[in-house]
């Protein structure tokens, strides 16, 4: 059935006029594939920066865990599904329950995560990086390395797929991008994006003046992208970085997820100068409409084409997943270009109500054990 984009996607920011163009093309892909991938910054170790995870080793082991559940459907043996120190559920399963209906085969791209995934992955790095306020959060030429396995997996990926869907899974990663954007424009409007429901914006603030004056990163400095990342940021950039710029060149492609991937883009932009039009940021309505992340104004700012998914949890039976609708987690792991894509691709079969229904029954299968208990 064709897409009414009005009834299920927003569009934040359209600086080529092509948005809707580029919608009706991604809703004639027949073969799409979705990318996660994780990483680790030791910025996730500090308290009140992340809700990626209960306490800093939970967030450590989050991107592992969430990787096994897409792939295996259940977390490697001893862990349970990552929750926010509310208890909100990771959006593993919005992403796992879309996915599935889809049949979108996924792949899992460790670009240096603490613990490797316990289940089919390629490894691009075993390196995490350090806290973004040392100023030296990466090796130099790592980073490099990891933005050339990005383009060499766009390579591979375009020859079989017509579209692409990168997503993201790197608790801290919102104080990384907030650094990168930070690096790279000297004036932006006021903005904090956080996991939590309302951030500590003076905190994270602090982290990035911190390692942008380690790293001696004035706006004076030269422009250099990688220089950047390798100061401030984590390995998923990188390698998103170039997955993005190639591919989109040969196929349409989303980044899934908010500030993290306009910061991806707008690495992108930066070693493009003008990157391919039909590359676009995907997000969920909950950060959309979030005051503190102001995303639409940001995306406008930096000229970044985004959408996002016009869903709530208002009817879901699952409190845990009515907290969304409080600001608790609000996106990640690709969740946002998964909601806006299900309704682009069928938008009869996946309304908002059905999208529902098999998020909760996801939830189900994933949280509740048959008693209705959730698992330890």
């Amino acid at each position: 059935m064709p897409l009414k984009t009005e009834d299920s996607v927003s569009i934040l920011s359209d600086p080529h006029s092509n948005l809707s163009d580029l919608i009706a093309q991604i809703s004639r892909a027949k073969t799409p594939v979705f990318c996660l991938l994780i990483a680790g910054t030791k910025t996730s170790d500090i308290e009140g920066i992340s809700a990626a995870g209960a306490t800093a080793k939970d967030r450590r082991f989050t991107p592992k865990i969430d990787a096994e559940i897409l792939i295996n459907d259940r977390p490697s043996t001893g862990r349970s599904i990552p929750v926010s120190p509310s208890g909100i559920v990771s959006p593993v399963v919005i992403s796992k329950a879309i996915l599935k209906a889809l049949s979108c085969p996924v792949k899992i791209i460790d670009c240096g995560a603490f613990s490797a995934p316990e289940c089919e992955h390629e490894s691009f790095g075993t390196i995490a990086a350090e806290c973004l306020s040392s100023g030296v959060a990466m090796d130099l030429e790592h980073t490099r390395n990891l933005f050339e396995r990005g383009r060499e997996l766009a390579f591979t990926l375009h020859k079989k797929h017509d579209l692409i869907i990168v997503a993201e899974c790197v608790p801290g990663g919102t104080s990384t991008a907030h650094a990168i954007l930070s690096a790279i424009y000297k004036s932006l409007p006021e903005f904090s994006s956080s996991s939590l429901p309302i951030p500590n914006a003076k905190q994270k603030s602090d982290l990035v003046t911190q390692g942008l004056a380690k790293a001696r990163i004035t706006p004076q400095c030269p422009p250099d992208p990688f220089r950047f990342m390798s100061c401030v940021g984590d390995p998923m950039q990188a390698v998103a970085s170039g997955l993005a710029l190639e591919s989109a060149f040969k196929v349409p492609t989303i980044l899934g997820g908010g500030t993290q991937m306009l910061a991806v883009h707008a690495l992108a932009q930066m070693i493009m100068i003008k990157p391919p039009e039909s590359l676009v940021v995907a997000t969920t309505g909950w950060l959309a409409s979030d005051t503190h992340a102001k995303l639409a104004l940001l995306a406008q700012t930096l000229g970044t084409p985004m959408i996002s998914a016009k869903f709530d949890f208002s009817n879901s039976k699952h409190l845990g997943l009515q907290e969304y609708e409080k600001g608790h987690v609000k996106e990640g792991l690709g969740s946002g270009a998964l909601l806006c894509l299900a309704p682009i691709m069928d938008s009869d079969t996946y309304s908002k109500e059905k999208l529902c229904r098999l998020i909760d029954d996801c939830y189900d299968d994933l949280v509740l054990n048959k008693e209705g208990k959730q698992h330890a």
